[in-house]
C-alpha cells in the first residue's frame, strides 16, 4: 500500500468532514461500504441524522477507497467517528474492515491497524516515553513506525527499543522499498519464507515469536506463530518492561497479561 497516499487521503477526508458539519455539532460519523464497484456512504451527526457529503468530500473519499482497495488486504468497509472537544478541536477514531487476502502465498511486509488497536497495543510500552508520537503502520512482525516531531521512529518489539531512523515519512518509505531496507526493518526474507509455507496473518494478526528472542528464542520460521496484533505487541511490552530489571544470567518466569481494551481517543485535528 502507498502509505503516503493513504495518509494524505485520510487527512483530506478528515478536514472536509469537520469543515462541513455545523459548528454546534458535537459528533459526526462517516461510514462507507464497498461491494464490487458500488460504494455506499452514510454521513450523520449529533444534529442531522442524514447529511449529504459535499462534492469535495465525495471525491476525497473515492480517492481514499481507491488507495485502500488497491492494497493487498482489500478494504470492504470503513467508519470514521469524530467528537468535538470543549476547546473546539476534534478527535478521531478510524476503523476499517478487510476481506481475507486473495493469496496466502503473497507476503505482506507492512500492516495497517485502527487507531484504537494501536492505542491498546502501546499501553504496555509507555515506559519508553511515547508522548507526541503517533503510530502510522506496523511491520508484519509488529514493529511499529511512529510519526514524531523529528521524523519517524521505530518501535522494535523484538529488541524492546525505540529508535530514530528517518527525518521524514518519505525517507522512511523510500528506504523500506529497497531490498536492504525491507530486510533490515521489515524482516522481508523471513516473511516471504513464512508466506511460502501458507502461514499468513489475518487482518488483525501479526507474526509472533513463540519463544521470545529476548529470552533466547531463535529468529527463525520454526519459532513463529500468528497472534492478534494488540495481544502480541502488548505482551511484548510487558515482557521487555520486566526484563530490563533482571540481572544478566538470572533465571526468570515472566507473566504477561493481555492488554485491556479501554478506549483512548487521540487528538488529531486542530480546527476550532
Amino acid at each position: 500500500m502507498d502509505l503516503i497516499a493513504r495518509m494524505e487521503a485520510e487527512g483530506l477526508v478528515d478536514q472536509l468532514v469537520v469543515g462541513q458539519v455545523d459548528r454546534n455539532e458535537t459528533t459526526a460519523t462517516l461510514r462507507f461500504e464497498v461491494d464490487g464497484t458500488t460504494v455506499q456512504v452514510r454521513f450523520w451527526s449529533s444534529i442531522e441524522p442524514q447529511l449529504t457529503p459535499s462534492a469535495e468530500l465525495s471525491a476525497a473519499l473515492i480517492e481514499l477507497i481507491r488507495v485502500l482497495v488497491n492494497s493487498r488486504a482489500r478494504v470492504r468497509a470503513g467508519q470514521f467517528e469524530y467528537t468535538r472537544n470543549p476547546d473546539g478541536t476534534w478527535e478521531l477514531w478510524r476503523g476499517y474492515e478487510y476481506d481475507e487476502p486473495s493469496s496466502a502465498a503473497t507476503p505482506e511486509f507492512t500492516r495497517q491497524f485502527g487507531g484504537e488497536q494501536f492505542d491498546h497495543a502501546l499501553q504496555s510500552w509507555e515506559w519508553l516515553g511515547l508522548d507526541e508520537l503517533r503510530p502510522m503502520f506496523a511491520s508484519a512482525f509488529g514493529d511499529i513506525f511512529l510519526d514524531s516531531p523529528d521524523g519517524v521512529r521505530r518501535l522494535d518489539i523484538v529488541d524492546g527499543t525505540l529508535t530514530h531512523h528517518w527525518h521524514s515519512l518519505t525517507d522512511c518509505t523510500n528506504e523500506l522499498a529497497t531490498p536492504l531496507g525491507s530486510q533490515r526493518y521489515l524482516r522481508a526474507d523471513l516473511a516471504t519464507e513464512l508466506a511460502a509455507t501458507g502461514l499468513v496473518p489475518g487482518p488483525d494478526q501479526i507474526y509472533d515469536f513463540a519463544h521470545p528472542p529476548v529470552f533466547g528464542g531463535e529468529l527463525t520460521a520454526a519459532n513463529i506463530q500468528v497472534m492478534d496484533f494488540v495481544t502480541a505487541v502488548g505482551m511484548a511490552g510487558q515482557i521487555h518492561d520486566q526484563a530490563r530489571f533482571i540481572p544478566e544470567g538470572a533465571q526468570v518466569s515472566i507473566v504477561a497479561d493481555q492488554p485491556s481494551r479501554r478506549s483512548r481517543w487521540r487528538k488529531l485535528l486542530g480546527r476550532k
